[in-house]
C-alpha cells in the first residue's frame, strides 16, 4: 500500500478499543487516512455513530509509536500490508463485515486469481482423511484454484503438500505475527509457500499467542474462498467454527463424510445433519456447484515438477534405497542413508513436495 497511507493506517490498526468494523467507518468518513489521524476528541465526538467510550483513552500518540516500531518489524521480516480498499485485496473478504482492515503477507498471494478454495480439518487426521484430502486437490489441479488453509498439523499441511505438489498456489493463513511460523516444525513448508503463494495474517509482529487470534484467523480462511471443504472434524474443533463462518457468510460448504464409529468423521457428519454443509461427493461434482468453467483448464495435465527440478546427488541416492522395495521405514533409510553431511529428513521432505515420495501413517514412505 501506500508508503504515506501505511502509518496513520497502521496508527489506527493499533488504537485501542477500534475494531475492523469502527476504522473501516473512520476512514470512509474522513476519506484521508491522515485525517483520521488530525481528528480531534471533539470532531469524533460530534461523530454520531462513534463510541463515545473511547474517548478518555484515545491515544494517538502511542498509537503512531507502535505503529512506527511496527513497520520497522515488517521491513525487517519482509513483510507487506494490504489496506482493504486497494484493488488487490481479495474480493470475496472484502464482503465479509468483519473482513480485516489491513492484511499482512510474505511472497506473493495470487489475489488476481478468482478461484480459491479453503481446505480445513482435523489435527489428528486418519489414512483416510489423508487420502481424501490428496485425492481430490490432485484432481482439482486443472483447474487451477488457490488453495487456502491454515499450516496447523493433520489437514491444514497436508493440503498445503498437496497444492505445492501439484503446481497449485497456495495461502496459509496464519494466527500469529509473520516474524514467526507456527507450528515451528512446518517453517520449511511456510518457506515452499512463500514461493508458490503467499502467508497471511491480520497479527501484528511480536504479538504472542492467544486462543482467540485462531478464532479470527478461522474467518479470514472462511471468507477468503467461494467454498470451502472441510475433510475431517471431532465433534469439537476449530475446522467447525471455519465452516460455520464460511455458512454465515453465504459460501458453499462441503464436508466429507465418514463412518458413524469414526471420531475424526463426527464434526463433519454433524455439519451434513445440520445441513451446514453439503455431502462432497466428488471434484467433478464441485467444480459443477462452483461453476468453474472448463474452457479454463490448465493445458498441462502432468505433474511438471520432475522435468522442472533436477535430483541433487542425495536425491537420486535416497530413490535408489527404494529399488525393489514398495514402501520403506524411515530407519531402514536412515541405515542405508550414509550420505555424511546431509540432514535425512530435510531431503525427505524436499522429495515429498518435488512429488517423487509420499509420506504414510507409521513412519512408512512410499516412492510415486
Amino acid at each position: 500500500m501506500n508508503t504515506a497511507d501505511l502509518l496513520p493506517v497502521m496508527a489506527l490498526y493499533c488504537q485501542k478499543g477500534v475494531s475492523n468494523a469502527l476504522a473501516k467507518k473512520l476512514l470512509h468518513h474522513f476519506k484521508d487516512p491522515q485525517e483520521v489521524l488530525e481528528a480531534s476528541k471533539a470532531e469524533l465526538s460530534a461523530i454520531s455513530w462513534f463510541p463515545q467510550r473511547l474517548l478518555p483513552n484515545w491515544n494517538w500518540e502511542a498509537s503512531i509509536e507502535m505503529a512506527s516500531e511496527q513497520i520497522e518489524h515488517m521491513h525487517l521480516h519482509g513483510v507487506q500490508a494490504l489496506l482493504f480498499k486497494e484493488p488487490q485485496y481479495p474480493e470475496l473478504l472484502k464482503h465479509c463485515i468483519d473482513g480485516p482492515l489491513l492484511l499482512f503477507y510474505k511472497g506473493q498471494p495470487p489475489w488476481q486469481k478468482r478461484r480459491w478454495l479453503s481446505v480445513v480439518g482435523t489435527r489428528k487426521m486418519t489414512t483416510y482423511g489423508q487420502q481424501q484430502c490428496e485425492s481430490f486437490i490432485r484432481a482439482l489441479r486443472p483447474y487451477d484454484p488457490v488453495i487456502v488453509s491454515g499450516l496447523a498439523f493433520g489437514i491444514d499441511v497436508t493440503a498445503h503438500k498437496a497444492a505445492l505438489a501439484n503446481g497449485l498456489q497456495t495461502v496459509a493463513c496464519m494466527a500469529q505475527g509473520l516474524d514467526q511460523v507456527y507450528p515451528k516444525r512446518h517453517a520449511k513448508i511456510a518457506k515452499q509457500i512463500q514461493q508458490q503463494g503467499g502467508l497471511l495474517s491480520e497479527t501484528l509482529i511480536n504479538s504472542g499467542f492467544h486462543n482467540r487470534y485462531f478464532i479470527r484467523r478461522n474467518r479470514i480462511i472462511a471468507g477468503l474462498s467461494a467454498a470451502t471443504i472441510v475433510v475431517e472434524s471431532a465433534q469439537r474443533g476449530g475446522s467447525l467454527s471455519t465452516a460455520e463462518m464460511a455458512f454465515s457468510y453465504n459460501r458453499d460448504v462441503y464436508a466429507i463424510p465418514g463412518r458413524l464409529t469414526d471420531s475424526q468423521s463426527v464434526g463433519c457428519n454433524s455439519l451434513i445433519a445440520r445441513q451446514l454443509a453439503r455431502v462432497y461427493t466428488s471434484a467433478e461434482d464441485l467444480v459443477s456447484d462452483l461453476g468453474w468453467d472448463q474452457d479454463h483448464l490448465k493445458t498441462q495435465t502432468e505433474l511438471p515438477l520432475r522435468i522442472l527440478e533436477a535430483l541433487k546427488p542425495e536425491e537420486q541416492h535416497l530413490l535408489s534405497l527404494f529399488e525393489g522395495a514398495s514402501n520403506m521405514h524411515i530407519e531402514q533409510l536412515r541405515s542405508l542413508w550414509g550420505v555424511p553431511n546431509a540432514n535425512l529428513a530435510a531431503v525427505l521432505l524436499s522429495m515429498e513436495l518435488k512429488g517423487w515420495i509420499k509420506p504414510l501413517p507409521g513412519q512408512l514412505f512410499r516412492k510415486v
